[in-house]
């Protein structure tokens, strides 16, 4: 008897020295042979089920292998796909920059056209700014040294020297009396007036 040991319980089995055929045993060793074929029963069970087991590893292997192969194919396939869109990519990219290059080339001229234009309403513009501040300039001086004249006469007749508007403004009653303080505010006033009009002039003949 071989004793054989397996996940649940042990499995006993009868070797009969080569016997295999039934006709050896007689009919009072029936009985021993129904018992000892009762107790191979689960070696058999055991052997059914470890080649069912190699079958399905057989079976899980040619699975694994045909897998393989669709795996491989596509992906040859997505390799095709990939050059064929990199291909369509190049050509496109290709035309692209051929008719890009082709309109730059013919709107050249055109831009240097522009350009040139611009460069002229530029240099044209800031000649009349500039001409325009000279006047300007010249226009505030010439004003300027009227009203400036204008002022001396009018301190000249009133016997005095002109002061800072400041200093008046801080001192005038404590230095001066009441009736030269009036008439320095008049003055100043009659001053402001004449500057005021002396710009809407400017302004005047520079917008018109």
């Amino acid at each position: 008897m071989i004793k054989v040991f397996g996940d649940l319980h042990p499995y006993n089995f009868f070797i009969t020295h080569g016997h295999n055929d039934d006709k050896c045993f007689t009919d009072e060793d029936a009985h021993i042979l129904s018992r000892e074929r009762k107790k191979s029963e689960p070696f058999e069970k055991l052997q059914d089920m470890h080649e069912e087991d190699n079958n399905a590893v057989e079976e899980f292997h040619r699975f694994l292998k045909d897998r393989k192969r669709e795996c491989v194919a596509v992906f040859e396939q997505f390799d095709e796909i990939v050059a064929l869109c990199e291909e369509y990519f190049n050509l496109e990219y290709g035309d692209i920059r051929k008719r890009v290059e082709e309109q730059m080339a013919l709107q050249k001229p055109m831009i240097n056209e522009v350009e040139r234009y611009l460069t002229e309403v530029q240099d044209a513009g800031d000649k009349e700014i500039s001409i325009l501040k000279d006047n300007i300039a010249n226009y505030i001086r010439d004003v300027a040294v009227t009203r400036s004249n204008r002022i001396e006469e009018v301190y000249a007749d009133m016997g005095t020297q002109p002061l800072i508007m400041e200093v008046w403004s801080i001192c005038a009653e404590a230095v001066t009396s009441k009736d030269v303080w009036c008439s320095f505010l008049k003055t100043q006033q009659e001053t402001a007036l004449l500057w005021k009009k002396a710009f809407d002039d400017l302004l005047v003949n520079v917008f018109t």
